[in-house]
């Protein structure tokens, strides 16, 4: 038996992915990471990070905001910090991972994610909520429900430290990932809806939205993450 080690899924090949980016910053790694993300808008994020914070899985709660695959906070040489939420989609593309509103499973599907992170960046930027929790401001009732997070434990390693960083509202970024051979958040119809009193305001904040290929993990993994944990996930999943 040879020595292995592997993660399953997208999840686990996200979080080998950043694993593996995470000590490679000497090598400006970061950058070039940061310009294979796509903007709704065609622009790419102009941005030098030298340092990098990640969670994987953060658990919001069913009730709350869900789990985003991985929340990444960046820094640069003046202590400017921006964030990605970021969610995958293994071996599929957009259409197949969106679902209309309404139908069930659309929390879990690609668009309701990106809709879910939305709303847990305008619950960070209100925290804390009157009753202390994490509570996104009714600026809408068309989701229906308000979403909020009450368990203290979240709140006190994640959603504090995360807060802590003080990120402008304008430096959050949502991005997935799929195998589209274009950005689909260019050219879909099923988008995300983001609503702010009652009006949807997908062009107005599109430029905070992001698309990576999958198939460009792999060359980048090989050129720049060698000797990392992600291109033996990678292989083992595909």
């Amino acid at each position: 038996m040879e020595n292995g080690f592997f993660m399953w899924g997208e999840r686990g090949l996200v979080a080998t992915f950043f694993l593996d980016l995470l000590p490679s910053q000497s090598h400006n790694n970061l950058s070039k990471f940061l310009k294979e993300i796509e903007l709704a808008n065609g622009n790419r994020i102009k941005f030098e990070p030298q340092k990098m914070w990640c969670i994987i899985e953060p658990n919001f709660g069913n009730r709350g905001f869900g789990q985003p695959d991985a929340i990444i906070v960046f820094e640069n040489s003046k202590q400017e910090k921006i964030a990605i939420l970021f969610e995958a989609k293994i071996n599929k593309n957009y259409s197949q991972s969106s679902k209309s509103r309404g139908k069930k499973g659309f929390n879990s599907s690609i668009n309701g994610q990106l809709e879910l992170n939305y709303r847990l960046t305008n619950a960070l930027k209100a925290y804390p909520s009157e009753e202390g929790h994490l509570k996104e401001p009714g600026i809408s009732n068309r989701y229906g429900k308000t979403r909020s997070l009450k368990d203290k434990k979240v709140i006190e390693k994640i959603v504090k430290t995360i807060v802590a960083f003080n990120i402008d509202y304008r430096d959050y970024y949502h991005v997935i990932l799929t195998n589209d051979e274009k950005n689909p958040l260019i050219s879909n119809n099923n988008l995300p809806q983001l609503f702010d009193n009652n009006i949807n305001n997908w062009n107005e904040l599109r430029s905070n939205f992001g698309w990576i290929n999958e198939n460009k993990l792999k060359p980048f993994a090989e050129e720049y993450l060698k000797n990392g944990k992600f291109l033996d996930s990678y292989e083992f999943v595909r």
